[in-house]
């Protein structure tokens, strides 16, 4: 399985592709630039691109593939 959650703080788009940003409590992150009021238990179906390290905001996604570097075969 290759689902995580992430603290918006932890964040990490070099590893993973984030797809669904979750607010466990009233918050303002900026996601992609742009600054989201979000309700306590409120969920939003974004791509993530970037988003500010806002206490109980989480992001969700999946590990990016990793491309082999050689092919046997």
């Amino acid at each position: 399985m290759n689902e995580v959650i992430h603290a918006a703080s932890n964040a990490d788009f070099t590893g993973y592709t984030y797809i669904q940003v979750y607010a466990s409590s009233a918050a303002t992150p900026t996601i992609n630039a742009v600054i989201v009021s979000m309700a306590a238990g409120s969920t939003l179906p974004i791509l993530v691109k970037n988003i500010s390290a806002t206490a109980n905001v989480f992001v969700l996604g999946r590990q990016k593939l990793i491309a082999p570097s050689v092919i046997n075969g």
